[in-house]
C-alpha cells in the first residue's frame, strides 16, 4: 500500500487489536469467574464473533477504497511535477520541449532498470546517486542468461567503482556514469532522448498505441557497438521509459527498460584499493 494509505491501515489494525484483546479478556474473566449461564455465555460469544466479522468486513471495504483512491504515481512514492506531466501531454505538438523537460527531471530520480544486449544487467540508483549493477553473462548454449553474476557499485562522482576481485572487494577510480538517462554517451554517439541537440541526426516522433511518447533517430554517425536506429519511449505519467537499439529492418539488439521508483539506500561494501 502507498504512503497515503499506510496511516489509515495502521489505525484500523490498532482497532482490530483492541477488539481481539477485549475478547481475550472476556475469556480470562470467564475462566476465573464463570458466567452464571452456559447458554448465555455461548450466545454472547456468538454475538461478539458476529460483530467482529462485521467490523473486519467494513475495515476491508474501507481499506480497498483507500487503495483504489491513491493515484498510481503517488502509490509508487514518486509523483512527477506538473511541469513534467504537462510537457509530456503536449508531446505531439512540441516533442523537443517535452523530452527535454522529462529527461532533465528523470535523470535526477532514483530508478531501477534492466539492460539487455550481449549480456544482461539489472541496476538501481538510490536518491543519493549511488548505483548498483549486477551483470549476467549468456548461457554457453545461447539460451537465456547465467543465474550468477558480478556486482559493481558506482559512487555519485561517477568515478569510484567497487567490485569483487579475486574474492575480495576492491575499488578504483576509473568508473563511469551508468545512469541510463544522463549517460547515454557511453554507448550511443549522441543523446537518443534529445537527438535534436546533435546536428544532422534525422528524427521522427509519434505517439504509440499505448499512449507512450516515441522518438526515433537514425544513427548517421555510426560507431563500434552501436545500432543503426535508436528509439526512446516515455510513458504518459513519466515514470517508465525504454531505450531500444534497432537495425534498419527493425530488429532489436539493445533494450533498456527504466522504472522511476523509490530505491532503498544502497549499502556499499568496504573495499581496499585495487592493486594491478
Amino acid at each position: 500500500m502507498g504512503m497515503l494509505g499506510a496511516p489509515a491501515r495502521q489505525k484500523r489494525n490498532g482497532a482490530v487489536a483492541q477488539l481481539v484483546a477485549h475478547l481475550h479478556g472476556m475469556e480470562g474473566v470467564r475462566g476465573s469467574n464463570p458466567l452464571s449461564s452456559t447458554s448465555t455465555s455461548r450466545h454472547l460469544w456468538r454475538y461478539l464473533r458476529a460483530m467482529r466479522f462485521r467490523f473486519l468486513t467494513v475495515v476491508s471495504i474501507a481499506a480497498m477504497a483507500t487503495v483504489m483512491s491513491v493515484p498510481a504515481a503517488q502509490a509508487d512514492g514518486i509523483a512527477p511535477p506538473a511541469t513534467v506531466t504537462s510537457a509530456l501531454a503536449t508531446f505531439a505538438a512540441n516533442p523537443q520541449a517535452a523530452m527535454s523537460t522529462w529527461s532533465a527531471w528523470a535523470g535526477r530520480q532514483p530508478m531501477r532498470w534492466t539492460f539487455v544486449a550481449i549480456d544482461r544487467s539489472v541496476c538501481a540508483i538510490d536518491s543519493a546517486g549511488v548505483s548498483r549493477c549486477r551483470s549476467y553473462d549468456r548461457n554457453p548454449n545461447g539460451k537465456g542468461f547465467m543465474t550468477t553474476g558480478d556486482t559493481t557499485y558506482t559512487m555519485p562522482n561517477h568515478k569510484r567503482q567497487i567490485f569483487n576481485w579475486n574474492g575480495r572487494w576492491v575499488y578504483n577510480d576509473v568508473g563511469t556514469n551508468v545512469n541510463p538517462v544522463t549517460a547515454t554517451g557511453n554507448f550511443v554517439p549522441y543523446d537518443p532522448w534529445n537527438p535534436w541537440l546533435t546536428k544532422g541526426i534525422p528524427v521522427t516522433t509519434s505517439i504509440g498505441k499505448d499512449g507512450w511518447a516515441e522518438v526515433t533517430s537514425t544513427n548517421v554517425k555510426g560507431g563500434d557497438d552501436t545500432t543503426a536506429v535508436y528509439v526512446t519511449r516515455v510513458s504518459p505519467d513519466g515514470l517508465k521509459a525504454q531505450l531500444l537499439g534497432e537495425s534498419t529492418a527493425g530488429e532489436v539488439s539493445i533494450s533498456e527498460d527504466i522504472v522511476i521508483t523509490p530505491v532503498p539506500t544502497i549499502t556499499v561494501p568496504k573495499a581496499s584499493k585495487q592493486k594491478l
